[in-house]
């Protein structure tokens, strides 16, 4: 999530720092494209990256507590940071943000302990 987070924030400075910059010059000069579309490109790339970690994490807090939706909410942001270089690709990251709202809600109040293995239980009560 720090991922995600420090990207956006690199990315909002870069247009903004391009645009002024841009603007400083006498006659307001053009922003560099180059620069906005290189830095575009990076934030993809880190947040892709945050997407897998968050999808993996997701994964794993779906099979602690047996709510699907987790697992699906994962996808939905890991693919979702793949496609964003196509405008689809926004709608599903926010799809999936609202799937992990829903995951939430979903959360049983109080998780069970998992059983143990008959077979563990008798290998320790055998001398």
């Amino acid at each position: 999530m720090i991922l995600g987070f420090a990207s956006t924030l690199i990315f909002i400075f870069a247009i903004f720092g391009t645009t002024f910059i841009a603007s400083a010059y006498e006659g307001g000069g053009e922003p560099n494209y180059a620069i906005i579309i290189l830095v575009a490109l990076l934030f993809i790339g880190i947040l892709i990256v945050s997407a897998y970690f968050i999808k993996k994490s997701f994964i794993e807090v779906s099979k602690e507590t047996k709510v699907d939706s987790f697992k699906t909410a994962g996808n939905l942001i890991f693919w979702g940071a793949v496609t964003m270089v196509v405008v689809v690709g926004f709608v599903i990251y926010f799809i999936g943000y609202i799937m992990q709202i829903i995951s939430f809600f979903s959360l049983p109040d109080e998780l069970l302990p998992e059983e143990p293995d008959p077979a563990f239980n008798k290998e320790l009560s055998q001398p």
